[in-house]
C-alpha cells in the first residue's frame, strides 16, 4: 500500500492542514494552504497563492524562507475566507510575476524584494491593496530589480529595535500611511529615479530619521529626530497643520516647509543647508544654535524664532512676509530683508552683515534695546527706551511708540521719509539730518 507524505500533498497543490508542522528541506508548493502555525526551517517556494485557511492569524517561524518566485502564475497572500492575517519570520519574492496581500502580512526577521541572483522585475510589482504591512526587522529591494512597491493605499509600519532602512523601490515610492514606531533609527534610502512620498508619515519611536533621497509628506503627526537630510536632496512637507519636529540635526540639502499651514521645530542643533518657509504658512524655531547655512521665508507667511537663536549663516526674508526674532541673535553671520515685508526684533541683536533696506525693521523688546547702526527702509521702534548703537541710515520712515524714547548715543543718523514721534528723540552730539523736501513729514507727540 502506497502512503502520501505531507509534503507530496503540498507540491500537488492539496488541501493540508499544518499545526505546528517542522519542515526543514525544500519544498516546492503550487498553493501553500495553512490550517494553523508551522515552524519552516527550509525553503518553501511557492508557485501560486499562500493562502490561510482558519479563522485567526497563523505565524509560519524558524529560520527558513517562504518563496515567491516561480514564474508561472500570479501569486496572492491571502486568506481561504475573510481576511486573516500571515506571519512570516522571513518572506521573499522574486521573479516576472506580481505579487498582491489581500490580508495583513507581518514579517518579523527578513523581508527580501529580489535576491542576490534573482530581481524582482514585474510590470505590476507588490501591492498590499488597503491592508497593513509590518516589518519588524530587517528587509531590502535589491538594486537590480524595476518592480513597483504599490503601498498608496495601505498602511506600512516599521517597528524594528535596530536600525531599520525603509523599502524604496528604485524608480521610487508612494506610501499611504508610513508608520515608523520602532525605536530604530530609520532611514529613507536614495533611489536611482523618481522621488518618495508619503501622504501620512508617524515618526513615533525614539530613534533618528534619515532622508537620503528626495522626499514628499502631505502630512505629519509628528518626527521624533530628523537627524539629516542628505545634500542635494529635498525633504519638502506640503500640508502638515499644526505639525512638529522635535530636534533637527543636520540638514545637508534642503528641509522645506511648502504650504500655507504651521510647522514647528523644537530646536535645530545644525545646519549647513537650507530650511525654508516658502508658501504662506508659519514655520517656528523654537531654539537655533547652530546656522552655518541659510534659513529663509520666501513667501507671504512667518518664520518665528521664539527662544535665543544663535547664526553665523544668512537669516532672510525674501517676500512680503515675516521673519520674528523674539528673543535674542547672536553669532556673526547675515541678516537680509529684501522681499519688502517685515523683520522684528525682541532682543539683543549680534551680527556680522545687516541688509535691511527693504520693507519694515521693528524693534520691540519689552526692555532697553539697541539699535544697530545700519541702513534701513522704514523703521519702528516700540514697547521700551531704545539706544542707536551707531551710524544709521533711513530711508523710509522712522516711527517711534508712546514707551520708546530714543536716545541717538552721540550718532548721527540720516532720515529720507517721515519722522512719527509717540516719544523723544535725543541726538545728544549726534545730528539727525531729514533730506525728505515733503511738507509736515514730522508728526506726533514727542520732541
Amino acid at each position: 500500500m502506497t502512503h502520501t507524505t505531507a509534503l507530496e500533498y503540498v507540491k500537488n497543490g492539496l488541501f493540508i492542514l499544518f499545526a505546528l508542522v517542522l519542515l526543514t528541506s525544500m519544498v516546492d508548493a503550487q498553493d501553500l494552504i495553512l490550517g494553523g502555525d508551522q515552524v519552516n526551517n527550509g525553503t518553501i517556494r511557492v508557485r501560486r497563492d499562500i493562502i490561510n485557511n482558519t479563522s485567526g492569524t497563523v505565524t509560519v517561524s524558524g529560520t527558513g524562507v517562504v518563496r515567491l518566485d516561480r514564474n508561472v502564475d500570479d501569486h496572492q497572500i491571502r486568506s481561504a475566507s475573510g481576511t486573516y492575517p500571515l506571519v512570516f519570520s522571513n518572506l521573499s519574492m522574486t521573479q516576472n510575476r506580481p505579487v498582491t496581500a489581500a490580508v495583513d502580512v507581518t514579517v518579523t526577521s527578513n523581508l527580501t524584494i529580489g535576491d542576490a541572483t534573482n530581481p524582482y522585475i514585474n510590470a505590476t510589482g507588490f501591492s498590499i491593496g488597503n491592508r497593513t504591512l509590518t516589518i519588524q526587522d530587517a528587509s531590502s529591494y535589491l538594486a537590480t530589480s524595476t518592480a513597483p512597491l504599490v503601498f498608496s493605499s495601505g498602511v506600512v509600519n516599521y517597528t524594528g529595535s535596530s536600525s531599520q532602512s525603509v523599502l524604496v523601490a528604485n524608480s521610487g515610492t508612494t506610501y499611504g500611511t508610513l508608520g515608523l514606531t520602532g525605536n530604530a533609527d530609520m532611514t529613507i534610502p536614495d533611489a536611482p529615479t523618481g522621488v518618495f512620498s508619503v501622504a501620512t508619515l508617524n515618526h513615533t519611536g525614539s530613534g533618528s530619521l534619515t532622508i537620503n533621497d528626495d522626499a514628499t509628506v502631505t502630512t505629519i503627526a509628528s518626527i521624533g529626530t530628523l537627524a539629516t537630510v542628505a545634500s542635494g536632496k529635498v525633504f519638502n512637507i506640503a500640508g502638515s497643520s499644526g505639525s512638529t519636529i522635535g530636534t533637527v540635526t543636520t540638514v545637508a540639502g534642503t528641509l522645506r516647509n511648502s504650504v500655507a499651514q504651521s510647522l514647528g521645530i523644537t530646536a535645530v542643533s545644525g545646519n549647513s543647508g537650507t530650511i525654508e518657509n516658502t508658501a504662506g504658512g508659519t514655520l517656528t524655531v523654537t531654539t537655533l544654535s547652530a546656522n552655518g547655512g541659510t534659513i529663509q521665508n520666501t513667501a507671504a507667511g512667518t518664520l518665528a524664532f521664539t527662544n535665543a537663536a544663535a547664526s553665523n549663516g544668512t537669516i532672510a526674508n525674501t517676500s512680503t512676509g515675516t521673519v520674528d526674532f523674539a528673543n535674542n541673535l547672536s553669532g556673526t553671520g547675515t541678516i537680509t530683508n529684501n522681499g519688502g515685508g517685515t523683520v522684528e526684533f525682541g532682543g539683543s541683536l549680534a551680527q556680522s552683515t545687516y541688509n535691511l533696506n527693504s520693507g519694515n525693521t521693528i524693534y520691540n523688546s519689552g526692555s532697553a534695546q539697541n539699535i544697530v547702526g545700519t541702513t534701513y527702509n522704514n523703521l519702528t521702534l516700540n514697547n521700551s527706551a531704545k539706544t542707536l548703537a551707531g551710524v544709521a541710515g533711513v530711508n523710509g520712515n522712522l516711527t517711534l511708540d508712546g514707551s520708546s524714547a530714543f536716545g541717538m548715543n552721540n550718532n548721527n543718523l540720516s532720515l529720507a521719509g517721515n519722522l512719527v514721534l509717540g516719544s523723544n528723540v535725543t541726538t545728544g552730539n549726534g545730528v539727525l539730518t531729514m533730506t525728505s523736501t515733503t511738507a509736515n513729514n514730522v508728526s506726533g507727540s514727542g520732541e
